[in-house]
């Protein structure tokens, strides 16, 4: 590996960021390593995570629609939920306009961030949306976990996994093969077809046991 000094390495990717890395007093070749590793970790595990994101927001917008008896809940049937939700919809619809896209459901639906559809899991919904829409949106959850707190909580910390990938964050040192395990059984959860395309995809152990 082609050898760089701690000042070059610094000046490109910036102290800050390789503080994450410089654990254990590493040297500049293991902070390089586990850097470059860290992405590679990133990438394996963005399959499992784009499959269960898409799939959560899809089902999840189809059983509320069916539940309010309006397909196009988003548009007009916001009245049960809370004001940030609201805003993100707002949000959502003035970004539509200034792309050019039409304020379609489906077009809303993809536009709004995980952390909107993961937020419709908090206790604020224990009465409007649940439990009547935990059988229907996981129904490959165990009915002892069947709930909306472990529902809530598990795709926290997903979406927490999520955003730091999306931001380039160090994600190395975390308990992954855990969070790696939570994702696939969350995707369990909700669809046999997304497991299987997410494990036909996944990689990500092979790229664990790489660890530098």
């Amino acid at each position: 590996m082609q050898q760089f000094n701690e000042a070059e390495l610094d000046r490109t990717l910036s102290a800050s960021r390789l503080h994450g890395y410089r654990r254990d007093d590493a040297n500049e070749e293991v902070t390089l390593l586990r850097y470059k590793w860290n992405m590679a970790l990133s990438e394996a595990l963005y399959p499992s995570l784009c499959i269960l994101e898409v799939s959560f927001r899809n089902v999840l917008n189809a059983e509320v629609a069916g539940l309010r008896s309006d397909p196009e809940w988003l548009q007009h049937g916001t009245e049960f939920l809370a004001f940030n939700e609201r805003k993100a919809i707002e949000n959502a619809s003035s970004t539509l306009q200034k792309q050019g896209k039409t304020r379609t459901q489906d077009n809303l639906v993809s536009e709004l961030s995980f952390g909107f559809w993961t937020a419709l899991l908090n206790k604020h919904y224990e009465t409007s949306l649940w439990p009547r829409l935990l059988k229907s949106t996981f129904p490959g959850c165990p009915r002892i976990k069947r709930t909306r707190a472990v529902a809530s909580r598990r795709f926290t910390e997903i979406r927490r996994l999520r955003n730091r990938i999306s931001h380039h964050e160090p994600i190395w040192y975390w308990p992954l093969a855990q969070t790696h395990a939570d994702v696939l059984d969350a995707l369990r959860w909700l669809s046999p077809v997304s497991t299987a395309i997410a494990s036909d995809m996944d990689r990500f152990p092979e790229v664990l046991a790489r660890r530098p």
